[in-house]
């Protein structure tokens, strides 16, 4: 089963090390500029909060001459072993998978709902 959240985490780290590791360095504004964004969306786009469209990725490969296969994390560091270990949360009014164990401690954080009277 996919893990999104973790696919586009990966992604935003990956992009953040093409920026931070050229030389010179390049900023999040200047990446902005070269791929017509702006620089709020390079942020979160590397925190992993906002999901570049293909042709951005693209345009990054483009310019930094990489292959998109080396943004792309493996599938296997995507992906649950076994739909069993996946499930989905509501966490301030937004779905996210998290593992079994992760979705168990939580449900115990809860609080018991209230009785009516």
């Amino acid at each position: 089963m996919l893990n999104s959240p973790r696919l586009y985490e990966l992604i935003g780290e990956r992009i953040r090390q093409l920026r931070e590791t050229q030389s010179p360095r390049v900023s999040q504004g200047d990446l902005a500029e070269v791929l017509g964004l702006k620089r709020t969306s390079i942020t979160n786009i590397e925190k992993g909060n906002q999901k570049p469209t293909l042709e951005t990725l693209y345009r990054l490969c483009e310019h930094f001459r990489v292959d998109v296969a080396d943004v792309m994390p493996l599938l296997s560091e995507v992906t649950f072993d076994r739909p069993s270990e996946a499930r989905a949360i509501v966490v301030g009014g937004r779905s996210q998978e998290v593992g079994a164990k992760t979705a168990s401690l939580l449900d115990r954080l809860r609080p018991a709902p209230q009785k009516r009277k």
